[in-house]
């Protein structure tokens, strides 16, 4: 599974975070040895290396004053600082998927692929839905951790036992509930204090002095008999924490602190007490006073990536009406979507079958009392108006029609499109098939929709259908007045860590909270086809088509060519350690390399999946890493014990070294197709290309501004109005600089309004998203002049020397060389008579007001 554009970026963060930490650690333990050798004892300023690394993060300006103005510390029962920080993932944004991809990286840079990882999660509905996805060898999360530990994943839960040979030979991933992990919950906090004999191998044995000495030397803080100093050390889980050190990944980290600060608290030092070697949190809303928000992905990258179903359509019912009317509206809609999905599979075989979640009042056996509406009440109406029996499904504590029913298969295809519940459902569940939220318990209270909207935005196969019906989802509420419901849908996206598109909720009746405008296209450019240019493959069967990467970029890849280059310039680190600098698909990382107590059986499966990463046969993996650990030894002398032992560097080296050449390999497929006349960037038909509609519609508040420049509303803009929100900081700069330009007859914000449709593609992966795209002509008529389009992305002066923006320079350069006429073609713009030229660029921050300076633009000064 890949990771989305905002899980990367997510990623990238955290390795730039890994790395700044490395650096710290190395600086503080160098200065606290010197000032040992001088007797002299640290200071929290010397040892406090996590609070160090996240100022180097701020000054590099990789924090915004809303995720890192300030660091909160943590410290581990023996003192030692403890490095975590948080990710904060809106629901349906993949957090599970992300943590694994987390440990993947935290062990990279520790150089280890074995230890002891705790995955806490908040309740039992998420530990069950964890559990079966780690249990599975061919699920995603899973094989992320088996691509970390190079195929050593063991997976425990609390009671299972374990040995100390376990944690040196395998990634021991534990699977805790929070009451395991939290003093305040009672039992299953204290049994992790208890003595037992399913430990073997973390302890001494009993009678050897020597041995008890040295260990307790080592572990001074572990828990003891009547926790009195001297007494006898506890053969206890939580001491075998404390002796392992775990990375701790913290699930829905939210619901474990809670919005009081005292329990808030309570349960940091529940945490803290593990001696965790690093934390990392996954929450929809994080709390700051605990919380170091490291990545803050909003609920717009959901949206940008197809993810979440938008906008959320409102119905409701008032207390006049039975609550079996609201049902049967939730029937009608789904029926409507029904027909809608039968015509999508018939038109492009995709397959979806919507799903409504019902939820009542009462589900218990003895509860049925003909007042308050129960499940089975619900069931009989839906079978009296025609619905399948063998479609409805309740799901309660006492009753679990759904069970592990696969509901999305495509082979074996479940009957369910209904399903009943009160509280089942409120966390740990979701499924993309369910599009209507119905609520029929009696109550005006926000709980029920701020709990449950999440259940239904995800969007299937994380990709819009194309008809509007199937792209959006609904709740549909009983006794409840509309006002009350928005403003209750909106709290619940807030809930769910995406505050920021609760303005993406339509109801009839709320016209005065928020309304739904048309943009339109400015009365000079109606009517006007206006197309831009994408990166098109010409296939002999379709005709043009849009670049795919896989099939028309990695698959030319000369696979066989690939091998380690420059083995004999690799330096052997030193058995103390040391630290490299290599560059992985396009990120600069510090890998800390660690010596590792190892023999001189050389792992050769870890080096092949590190470098499986970028090579997708594994076969050629392996052949690729034997022959370089083969080069290796012969040419720098190097025995294989040394090898094992600074593995993660080596493999690490191994990865860049190929991974450049894969990249080196594509540009020049990616620029070779050009000069075959296999691709095309260029507007001489419109065949493939992008077409500008005459309007898009935003979702406003009363509140809502136009952008505006002296208090002037901008002149030049393809489309009006266009809003304040859609734009940041330098945006705004860099939109009234094109704005004050009399060569520019129109100028655009593509990507607040076309993410997922308008993008440009280069020889890698990742598609690129231009911030403007405009046109500007040296006449002053509309109908006759010669032009230039200017495809322009903003980026802040700090990422200057990104990897990513190297890439991006280098990409939009090939791209208005073969928009210009060098690698391809030229061609004319339908919307206008002149034969087009190219500016594809970045623009830096300080270069705003002189971004276009030596363009046609220089003329209209």
């Amino acid at each position: 599974m890949f990771l989305k554009d905002y899980q990367r970026e997510a990623i990238q963060s955290l390795d730039k975070w890994l790395d700044n930490l490395n650096v710290a650690r190395s600086n503080s333990e160098k200065i606290i040895a010197q000032l040992e050798t001088i007797d002299v004892k640290p200071t929290a300023e010397h040892t406090n290396y996590p609070q160090h690394a996240w100022k180097r993060l701020r000054e590099e300006g990789r924090l915004t004053l809303q995720t890192g103005a300030k660091y909160i510390d943590r410290y581990t029962d023996a003192d030692n600082p403890i490095p975590h920080i948080c990710l904060k993932v809106p629901t349906g944004g993949g957090k599970t998927l992300l943590g694994a991809a987390a440990v993947e990286r935290i062990l990279m840079h520790s150089g280890k692929n074995t230890g002891l990882l705790l995955w806490i999660v908040p309740t039992r509905a998420i530990y069950e839905q964890t559990k079966t996805t780690l249990w599975d060898r061919q699920h995603p999360y899973r094989q992320r951790l088996e691509l970390a530990s190079g195929g050593r994943v063991k997976v425990l839960e609390k009671d299972d036992a374990f040995t100390a040979d376990d944690i040196r030979s395998y990634l021991c991933t534990m699977l805790l509930m929070l009451p395991a992990a939290n003093r305040h919950k009672g039992k299953d906090f204290l049994r992790m204090f208890r003595n037992s004999g399913r430990y073997p191998g973390f302890f001494p044995e009993d009678g050897n002095a020597l041995a008890e000495g040295e260990f307790l030397y080592r572990h001074p803080h572990l828990e003891r008999e009547g926790n009195e100093f001297g007494g006898i050390v506890k053969h206890s889980l939580i001491n075998v924490f404390k002796i392992c050190r775990p990375i701790v990944i913290l699930d829905e980290a939210h619901k474990a602190y809670g919005k009081k600060v005292e329990r808030s608290e309570q349960y940091a030092r529940a945490i803290n007490r593990m001696d965790p070697s690093i934390v990392v949190e996954l929450s929809a809303t994080p709390n700051h006073g605990i919380s170091n928000v490291l990545v803050d992905i909003k609920g717009t990258a959901l949206k940008d990536e197809q993810m979440i179903k938008l906008p959320i359509q409102v119905e409701t019912r008032s207390d006049t009406q039975d609550w079996r009317h609201t049902l049967e509206l939730a029937h009608q809609r789904l029926e409507d979507l029904s027909r809608e999905a039968e015509r999508l599979e018939t038109e492009n075989g995709r397959y979806i079958r919507p799903i409504a979640v019902a939820r009542v009042e009462r589900t218990g056996k003895k509860q049925r009392d003909g007042i308050n509406i129960h499940a089975e009440d619900a069931r009989d109406h839906l079978i009296s108006i025609g619905v399948n029996p063998e479609s409805i499904r309740v799901k309660s504590s006492e009753a679990d029609e759904l069970g592990r029913e696969d509901l999305i298969s495509d082979g074996v295809r479940s009957p369910v499109n209904w399903i009943i519940t009160k509280d089942a459902l409120k966390e740990g569940w979701d499924c993309p098939f369910a599009y209507v939220l119905v609520l029929l318990d009696n109550t005006r209270a926000k709980t029920a929709i701020t709990q449950m909207v999440g259940r239904v935005l995800r969007m299937p196969h994380a990709q819009e259908t194309g008809k509007s019906s199937l792209d959006r989802c609904y709740v549909i509420c009983h006794n409840a007045e509309v006002r009350d419901t928005v403003s209750h849908v909106r709290a619940g996206l807030e809930n769910e860590g995406m505050g920021d598109i609760s303005g993406h909720v339509e109801a009839a009746g709320a016209a005065d909270e928020i309304k739904k405008i048309s943009v339109l296209r400015r009365q000079r450019f109606r009517g006007k086809r206006i197309f831009l240019p994408k990166v098109l493959h010409r296939d002999d069967a379709e005709g043009w088509r849009d670049l795919d990467y896989d099939r028309d970029i990695i698959s030319a890849v000369q696979w066989q060519l690939l091998e380690v280059k420059n083995v004999q310039g690799l330096n052997v680190a030193p058995a103390t350690g040391g630290t490299a600098v290599v560059d992985i698909e396009g990120e600069t990382e510090n890998v800390e390399d660690r010596y590792l107590e190892a023999d001189d059986d050389i792992d050769l499966v870890y080096f092949a999946r590190r470098i499986g990463s970028v090579v997708p046969n594994p076969w050629r993996a392996m052949h690729i890493a034997e022959q370089a650990l083969s080069h290796l030894m012969e040419l720098n002398d190097v025995d294989r014990k040394s090898v094992n032992a600074s593995r993660a560097l080596y493999a690490e080296q191994f990865r860049a070294d190929i991974w450049e050449q894969i990249d080196i390999q594509a540009r020049d497929i990616f620029v070779g197709k050009f000069d075959r006349k296999e691709l095309r960037f260029d507007l001489q038909a419109d065949e493939g290309n992008y077409e500008l509609g005459d309007r898009y519609d935003e979702i406003v508040g009363q509140a809502e501004r136009k952008l505006e420049r002296h208090t002037e509303p901008v002149q030049r803009t393809l489309f009006e109005p266009m809003l304040e929100k859609d734009f940041n900081g330098m945006e705004q700069d860099f939109a009234f600089y094109l704005d004050r330009q009399n060569a520019i007859l129109w100028w655009h914000r593509v990507a607040a309004r076309q993410r997922g449709g308008y993008f440009l593609r280069g020889w890698r992966r990742d598609r690129i998203f231009p911030d403007f795209v405009a046109v500007a002509t040296r006449g002053g008529s509309a109908d006759v002049y010669q032009n230039q389009l200017l495809m322009l992305e903003t980026k802040g002066t700090h990422l200057r020397d990104n990897p990513d923006t190297k890439y991006k320079q280098r990409v939009f350069g090939v791209l208005q060389e073969a928009y210009n006429g060098t690698l391809s073609p030229r061609g004319e713009m339908t919307l206008n008579e002149g034969n087009p030229k190219g500016v594809f660029r970045l623009v830096f921050q300080e270069e705003i007001e002189t971004a276009l300076a030596d363009t046609i633009l220089a003329q209209s000064a």
